[in-house]
């Protein structure tokens, strides 16, 4: 656990604020674009079904979308309201996001030396 939340929750909305920002979107314009039915606030279906359509690079089960719902949803409501999304949003670490996809980046570039280095004899 890391700032109370377990691990895979904070990685997910880590990668949910990392990809708003990537794309310059506001928390508040996310919870627009994640409330699929416009109803004003975020349902199970529809976080998970967003999450699904932004093909992030994790791994998300059901009861992954579930407990992070649950996180989200502090007040038991059965929704995740506005406030609680941007809260959640803003307090995340998209940072952390940018610096594992740059060090993924440079270890793939220095696999792809090797292997040509490799391949020329060198």
């Amino acid at each position: 656990k890391r700032g109370g939340l377990p691990e895979k929750m904070q990685e997910l909305l880590n990668m949910i604020a990392a990809t708003l920002a990537f794309n310059e979107i506001t928390p508040a314009q996310g919870f627009a674009i994640f409330d699929r039915d416009g109803d004003t606030r975020l349902s199970y279906d529809d976080l998970l079904h967003s999450i699904l359509e932004m093909q992030m690079p994790i791994a998300l089960s059901h009861p992954d979308a579930n407990a992070l719902h649950c996180v989200l949803d502090a007040d038991r409501t059965g929704f995740v309201t506005e406030p609680q999304w941007i809260r959640a949003i803003v307090a995340a670490n998209p940072e952390s996001v940018f610096v594992d996809m740059r060090a993924a980046a440079e270890e793939d570039r220095r696999t792809e030396d090797v292997q040509e280095k490799k391949r020329l004899n060198l």
